[in-house]
This record gives C-alpha cells, sequence and structure tokens, in this order.
C-alpha cells in the first residue's frame, strides 16, 4: 500500500507518515508552498534525514486564488499520481479533483472546514473570493472525497450538509521519538535555574490578546493566578512556572505574573519547535494546557505523548467528552478553578512518586488510543473503501 498525504499544517501529516511507516505502508509527504516555518517536519523530529526521501515540496501556494488559473490538470495529476490512497487537508480536494485523483480521506485543520465559510470581512472583492474558493471548495468535496475524518461538531455538521460520510475519528498529531540524547534546546544557565527548583510546571499555549476571540480558549490568567495562589498558601515549596515567549500578548501575562509578586519562581522561555518542546516537557513534573472549556489540541496531545499529567478544563460532562474524543478520558485534572488547581499543585509537590506512576497509565492510554493504534483504524478505514 502507498499513500500521499497531501499538506503538513501542524505537522499533523507528518506525525501521521510516520506512525504509517511503523506500521509497514509506504506513505509519502507533499507540502504546500506556504507551510507555517513553525510547522515544517524539520521542526517535527531530531532524525530529519530517516524522512527526507518521503517528504516532497511543491509550488502549491495552499488557498492562493491568483494561482489556480495556472495550476494545470496534467501538471497536478504527474505531480501526485502513483499512490493508492490520498489523504489531505485545505485546499487538497479541489486540487485533486482538477488532477482526475480521488481524496479518500479529508481531515480538516479549520473547525467547520477551510476555505468553506468566510474569514474576513474587508472589501467587496475579498468577499468575491472568499465565495469563489468557498464554491471550488465545496464542490470538490461533494464530488471526490470519499469520508470526512473529524471530532469537531461544526465539521461533522458541515460534512453531512455537503452530504458526505463521516467518520469521528480525531488525528494522531503528536509522534513519540526516543530524545532522551539530545541536547538541552536551551543555554545552560536557564537550564540550571530550572533545574534549581523541586518541582517543575509548564505551559506552552501561546499568549493571546484578551480582544481575540482565541482567548476565551486559552485563559492562561487562570494558571497565573492559581499558581500565585499555590505559592502563598505554600511559601516554603520551591516551584517553577515555565512559559514560552509565544503570542501577540505576552505583556499582559508578564505584568499578571508582576501584580502577584511570583517573578522569582517563573521562567520564560523563547518560542520553541516542537521537537524542542517534547525534550522540555520530558523534564517536567506536571504541564498546563488550556482553561477556556474546549477539548485540548496540540498542547494537550503532547503532554499525553510523554505521559505528563496536565490541568485542563473542559465543561462538558464525561461522556460527552469521551464521545466527542471517540475514546475513554485519559488521565487529567479538569478543573478551571483556581483554588483546586493550587491545592492540586501542593498535593503533588509531596506526591511526586504517584506523579511518576501516573506516567505509566498515561503512556499506556496513549499508546492504546491515539498514536500509532489511532493511525491503525485510519488504514482501516483506507482499506474500507
Amino acid at each position: 500500500m502507498r499513500v500521499a498525504f497531501i499538506g503538513n499544517m501542524n505537522n499533523n501529516h507528518f506525525a501521521m507518515m510516520r506512525y504509517f511507516h511503523d506500521l509497514g505502508v509506504e506513505a509519502h509527504l507533499f507540502k504546500f508552498a506556504n507551510e507555517l516555518d513553525h510547522f515544517q517536519p524539520e521542526s517535527d523530529t531530531y532524525f530529519i534525514e530517516k524522512w527526507k526521501f518521503y517528504i516532497h515540496q511543491t509550488d502549491i501556494i495552499d488557498g492562493d486564488i491568483k494561482q489556480l488559473y495556472f495550476l494545470k490538470k496534467k501538471n497536478l495529476y504527474s505531480l501526485f499520481k502513483g499512490y493508492d490512497f490520498y489523504i489531505g487537508n485545505g485546499l487538497s480536494p479541489y486540487y485533486l479533483a482538477k488532477a482526475g485523483i480521488p481524496l479518500h480521506l479529508f481531515l480538516p485543520y479549520s473547525i467547520g472546514i477551510e476555505y468553506t465559510y468566510r474569514i474576513y470581512k474587508k472589501t467587496v472583492l475579498d468577499v468575491f473570493k472568499e465565495f469563489y474558493i468557498k464554491c471550488l471548495q465545496e464542490n470538490a468535496i461533494k464530488k471526490n472525497v470519499s469520508i470526512i475524518c473529524t471530532t469537531e461538531e461544526l465539521t461533522i455538521d458541515k460534512s453531512i450538509s455537503l452530504g458526505i460520510r463521516t467518520e469521528r475519528l480525531s488525528i494522531p498529531m503528536v509522534y513519540f521519538e526516543n530524545i532522551q540524547n539530545q541536547n538541552w534546546p536551551i543555554t545552560d544557565e536557564i537550564k540550571n535555574k530550572i533545574l534549581n527548583f523541586d518541582f517543575k510546571i509548564f505551559s506552552h499555549v501561546s499568549h493571546i490578546d484578551h480582544e481575540n476571540k482565541i482567548y476565551k480558549t486559552k485563559r492562561n490568567d487562570i494558571l497565573i493566578i492559581s499558581f500565585a495562589k499555590y505559592l502563598k498558601n505554600n511559601p516554603n515549596h520551591n516551584s517553577v512556572l515555565i512559559l514560552l515567549e509565544y503570542g501577540n500578548d505576552v505583556e499582559y501575562t508578564k505584568n499578571l505574573i508582576k501584580e502577584n509578586g511570583i517573578e522569582f519562581n517563573v521562567i520564560w522561555l523563547p518560542k520553541m519547535t516542537r521537537k524542542e518542546l517534547m525534550f522540555i516537557i520530558d523534564k517536567i513534573d506536571i504541564g498546563a494546557s488550556e482553561f477556556g472549556g474546549y477539548t485540548w489540541g496540540g498542547t494537550g496531545w503532547e503532554f499525553l505523548c510523554m505521559g505528563k499529567l496536565f490541568f485542563h478544563y473542559i465543561h462538558f460532562n464525561k461522556s460527552q467528552i469521551e464521545n466527542i474524543m471517540s475514546a475513554p478520558l485519559p488521565p487529567f485534572i479538569n478543573s478551571n478553578d483556581s483554588e483546586v488547581i493550587s491545592e492540586k499543585l501542593s498535593y503533588y509537590y509531596n506526591n511526586k512518586l504517584e506523579l511518576k506512576e501516573l506516567e505509566k497509565d498515561i503512556k499506556l492510554w496513549f499508546n492504546s488510543f491515539s498514536g500509532k493504534e489511532l493511525a491503525k483504524r485510519y488504514i482501516d478505514l483506507l482499506k474500507s473503501i
């Protein structure tokens, strides 16, 4: 079986490509020309030489309306031909439809399916362009996509409205690598500063402008207030909160830290690639994800992959969450209450061995319901088409 992945938003398909290889499937990745630097395969592995043969750079600028006029069927067909199955995201339904090649699985990265709704409100010309791409995308999906895989309700609704078979499957977006022999991705000074603390909490969630709707999903302020309360209640605890200088409103978080007088117990790291983040996660005691009430994205999966217990708040009940995830819940601390978070930090400071034991359970969950096992479900799905 030969499989082609089209597009690589969030490095999702690069992770899946590697899992497919682990399962004996020859998989190749075709990158768009406008993939973000932060999500290049080189940012997601310490062993890029092993995978270079299977990674192909295209000249396609995903979603670029000007380029659509110059893309020719024969060129697209020549680029993508030769595979048994195709999996894509972005505008891949249109590109493959134009090439005359079926897209067997479509894995949207946007809630509600990318390019099928308006994002910007600018000029009349912008509205026309977005409507034009929406028509191209929806028509291509209707004619050329076999199955859409997602756990997002809005995406499921859109998929059903387009008449496409939908499978409730999350994406195995994080690939586990053995990184024990790698070097610390930070200076010795910062490394030694971190190691001087007895209890390490890590959050690599971005710091978003409060006027942005995305901020409501992050709520980093809850973590800061909880950590400050924890330190106040436990002045003898030698604990540190490690954060990333990532996002457009880092200053707000820094001011909140200063207002609460906890600067000494906070260490800021520069924006990092995923492979560097995974190294840091391996060295910490407990993680912190998002507190806005929604299911987790990459941050949560990265903690789970490394077997780390983490804080995250989801406002659904247990059965609803399991239905959304299509899996039983993993061990995590579901709260946005600063008192509860503070108490849990105090408890695990005094029970680090329990955290070590939990690592085994969390890794077992990840290996059972994500990672290679989840990739296996995708392979079975392809075989069923």
